[in-house]
């Protein structure tokens, strides 16, 4: 692995291989182009003979592990910079042979360090050094280990939490940290009970916020509780008693004509939205996060062949994704291409919070403005309102309208999943805005509603 950092480069063995003629010198990463691929084995006869199934499963798997690498070369260095610690070759090396708290397996084949041998000797097994008795000790040490990649969304495939969950968690600590001067008092973790569960809810009912932000913020206590009760600061389970409040948005969508609409809207008295406009076009095109869309570079869009017809060629956007750290391969719409081509495959860099504001004033001029139903939601109200849809759009809504066109147009929902990255069917179906009505629509085109088949009878 070769680290390049304030103007130096270091070297540094992570003891992983693989043939040369698989490496992409391009992406700097395994070969994932399976016509690139192809052309390689058909080359080179000394790996031709290898399996290539075996070749399919090792090197996703070998991308991956490169991938945690990478991150957590980064957090490293984030640390360090944190702590104001001079960074060159030296203090990065000897971060490294030091890392002992690393996601499992990305330093497997690594010689542990005499430091690294030391604290395994003291016994030093506890995630939390702070052993304080107190919560928000705890949530500000959780954040930190989150931050830095020690502690993982999921310990079965190590993913990283993203760096927009590390904000809200933040977002949560400065709430926690009000709610206790508000109290006047710091909690213990023997204080989290079914009564102290009511009583933070409450506070931000006061402060009148929807459920759904009261509930994510009980969710996040309990994450932090329930890592801190793993780790041994506490033995209280009343957490787990805390049910979370969540409420289910009607949330806006655009059509594939409405969409066409805005893609072929004339903004030549508006020059500056155009490329706000793009972008908001590819996240309908391919129902991808604004943080993964924004990213597409050239080297992400490959190509595949068809396996039942080898003259198809299916050009495919391959990439991983930020949030979640899961592949996903996406067919490229003809459309996207030209959008793509139009910028050389390098798109412009916006805030999202402007692309948000953008897209408001680009299907308002465009006279997208259809009156649709909004709830607006408080952890003790519920109103319902009429506004136009124009106001109701954001970056996401070209996610969610990707994914219900797609779903429309007889797309099952497993393989939407796929290209969305979802990894359970609670969290996809809350991007599926279609009516009950449309439900029986579509599905009433299925052979199973035609009518009972005629039996042929004997004669």
């Amino acid at each position: 692995m070769v680290l390049h950092f304030d103007k130096e480069r270091l070297v540094y063995g992570v003891k992983e291989s693989i043939n040369p003629v698989l490496w992409d010198s391009d992406t700097k990463m395994p070969i994932q182009s399976k016509t690139k691929l192809s052309a390689v084995l058909k080359k080179n006869k000394d790996i031709k003979k290898i399996d290539p199934f075996v070749i399919d499963a090792t090197l996703p798997n070998l991308v991956s592990r490169l991938e945690r690498i990478k991150l957590r070369v980064r957090a490293i260095h984030s640390n360090l910079k944190t702590q104001n610690v001079p960074i060159d070759k030296k203090t990065i090396k000897e971060a490294l042979d030091n890392d002992t708290l690393a996601p499992n397996g990305i330093w497997s084949n690594k010689t542990k360090s005499k430091s690294a041998l030391k604290r395994k000797e003291a016994n030093e097994d506890h995630i939390f050094k702070n052993r304080s008795p107190y919560v928000s000790d705890a949530i500000k040490e959780f954040i930190e280990l989150i931050d830095n990649g020690i502690i993982t969304v999921d310990s079965k495939d190590e993913r990283s939490y993203a760096k927009s969950t590390v904000k809200n968690y933040r977002g949560f600590e400065a709430q926690f940290e009000a709610f206790e001067t508000k109290q006047k008092r710091k909690f213990k973790f023997e204080d989290i009970t079914i009564q102290f569960r009511t009583t933070f809810k409450n506070y931000f009912i006061d402060k009148k916020y929807s459920k759904n932000t009261i509930g994510r913020h009980i969710k996040h206590l309990k994450v932090v509780m329930n890592k801190a009760h793993e780790d041994k600061l506490h033995d209280n389970p009343d957490y787990k008693e805390f049910d979370l409040l969540e409420v289910r948005r009607k949330n806006v969508y655009l059509t594939m004509d409405e969409i066409w609409h805005l893609y072929d809207f004339d903004l030549k008295e508006r020059p500056r939205l155009v490329k706000y406009r793009d972008l908001f076009i590819i996240g309908c095109l391919t129902a991808m996060r604004y943080s993964d869309y924004s990213r597409i570079e050239k080297s992400n869009i490959k190509d595949l062949i068809d396996p039942q017809d080898r003259r198809r060629k299916i050009k495919v956007i391959d990439m991983m994704t930020q949030k979640t750290n899961t592949r996903v391969v996406i067919p490229v719409h003809t459309e996207l291409v030209k959008i793509l081509e139009k910028y050389n495959y390098t798109l412009p860099v916006v805030h999202e919070q402007k692309l948000n504001k953008a897209i408001k004033e680009i299907a308002r001029i465009a006279g997208l403005n259809q009156i649709v139903d909004v709830t607006d939601v408080t952890a003790d109200e519920r109103t319902y309102n009429k506004a136009e849809k124009w106001t109701q759009l954001t970056s996401h809504a070209g996610r969610r309208s990707g994914a219900t066109n797609m779903y429309k147009n007889g797309i099952d929902g497993i393989s939407i999943m796929k290209l969305t990255g979802h990894r359970t069917w609670e969290n996809f179906s809350k991007y599926i805005s279609v009516s009950e009505e449309e439900v029986a629509i579509l599905i009433s085109k299925n052979q199973f509603f035609k009518g009972r088949k005629t039996a042929l009878k004997a004669v």
